[in-house]
């Protein structure tokens, strides 16, 4: 996740990632969009492996690419909590 820290947060009508195209927008939801993703929990649910149109680069689904599953591999739930840097 520290990949995208320091991120402002992309919408499909905000890009706000470092990105030449919109990854918000590619990637079908909001997120603190690098360039352009590591992790993206906010994604279409597909039903566990799935395949991008050829000509795109992009992974829509909801992951997070250190499970080393796939990026390609969309999981079912995930829950995000967040907690004070002091803690």
């Amino acid at each position: 996740l520290s990949y995208h820290d320091g991120m402002a947060f992309s919408t499909e009508d905000t890009d706000n990632d470092l990105h030449r195209r919109h990854c918000a927008q590619e990637n079908k939801g909001g997120w603190w969009f690098n360039s352009c993703f590591s992790s993206h929990l906010n994604g279409v649910y597909h039903t566990g492996w799935y395949t991008t149109p050829a000509h795109s680069p992009f992974s829509d689904g909801i992951v997070w690419y250190t499970l080393k599953v796939s990026e390609y591999y969309s999981l079912r739930r995930v829950e995000m909590k967040v907690a004070p840097a002091y803690a």
